[in-house]
């Protein structure tokens, strides 16, 4: 049996009253769901009550006590030291998940990534950029946890609430997109951090996702001009407050700018996982993971957006094609559980 020690964020900004996070109803969850798979779980909210400090000491006592054949972390959590890194690199095989090299390799990633075995990746432009550091670089991606994000139990044309839904996070360029839609005559429900609604975590999105007829994916620039973002080019957020970050200025001024790169989003693969119809924002890897118009549809442009929400709102067994076509596809290739196989196998891990 294959033992892997996983460490990631328990709850939504390690608060217990916003619900689970992303990392833990998805990629803890599917973890512990494999076969001849024991998952050593650690959580970094930990760092609420001992500190960064102690976060790295007891993720190391936690490494030599287990003894796991792998370390698998989610790398956005930044107070892992390079030492700490080492360290559990010369222990084991340690493998950190990289989700937003978009926009995050620059800043952070490419400084964190030597001190692994291995790097996994979302983004394929990153590879070469991991290549060139010397790293040894997985392709991968984002997936769905088809556990958790079942088809409807019932699929009548009843269970509809919602014409349009959308669940993400608020930015500027999100809701100028949503209050765009509305003028249009659209009816949109929102949820997500930042938005009046609230977050909803993954649980409670299931329903949602089962009674809408069109979930979309809005990914529009997340960077934009702003009083907020110009102080960003000079100033880091950081537990114990804001503080200078004039030595990453121009990473900074980089970063902004690389978050105008649209992504595959969580989402698109957990509506498609629970047999919904998902009209997303096109980018440059989609027609890899689906094909176009036969298991998900793609839109370019607002217009193009508006467009595509109008003629399928008018065509119910179309949508019902297409997201069973869709459903189908997420099943047989992209679920977190193959995603997690595959990074086992290319890691030399022997699974299953």
């Amino acid at each position: 049996m294959l033992r892997i020690l996983y460490a990631g964020n328990k709850y939504y900004n390690h608060d217990p009253a916003q619900g689970f996070s992303f990392d833990h109803s998805n990629i803890y969850d599917s973890l512990r769901r494999l076969p001849n798979l024991q998952v050593v779980y650690y959580e970094y909210d930990r760092v609420e009550s001992v500190g960064a400090k102690g976060v790295n000491q007891e993720l190391l006592d936690l490494v030599r006590r287990e003894k796991p054949d792998a370390f698998l972390s989610i790398m956005y959590y930044e107070d892992l030291t390079f030492a700490t890194l080492d360290a559990i690199k010369a222990m084991t095989t340690s493998i950190g998940f990289f989700m937003d090299d978009h926009w995050h390799f620059d800043n952070s990633s490419k400084f964190g990534a030597p001190h692994l075995s291995w790097v996994a990746t979302t983004y394929s432009k990153a590879v070469p950029k991991y290549e060139k550091l010397g790293c040894r670089v997985i392709r991968t991606h984002l997936g769905a946890n088809h556990r958790l994000f079942i088809p409807p139990s019932n699929p009548s044309p009843n269970r509809f609430k919602y014409d349009v839904s959308f669940v993400g996070a608020w930015y500027h360029n999100r809701e100028q997109v949503i209050h765009a839609l509305r003028r249009a005559g659209i009816s949109v429900a929102v949820w997500g951090p930042g938005w009046p609604e609230g977050r909803l975590s993954d649980d409670l999105m299931v329903p949602v996702v089962h009674a809408t007829k069109i979930n979309i994916d809005i990914n529009p620039p997340s960077s934009y001009l702003g009083l907020k973002p110009f102080a960003r080019f000079f100033l880091k957020p950081s537990k114990e407050g804001i503080r200078p970050d004039f030595g990453n200025f121009f990473n900074n001024i980089r970063e902004w700018w690389q978050k105008r790169t649209p992504m595959i989003k969580p989402r698109t693969f957990n509506c498609l996982a629970a047999r919904s119809f998902v009209l997303t924002q096109m980018t440059h890897d989609l027609p890899e993971y689906y094909k176009l118009d036969k298991e998900i549809v793609a839109f370019r442009s607002l217009p193009e957006l508006i467009k595509k929400i109008k003629y399928y709102l008018k065509r119910e067994d179309e949508r019902e094609r297409i997201a069973l076509a869709g459903y189908t596809r997420t099943l047989r290739d992209h679920t977190y559980e193959k995603r997690f196989i595959e990074i086992f196998q290319k890691a030399g891990l022997r699974y299953p």
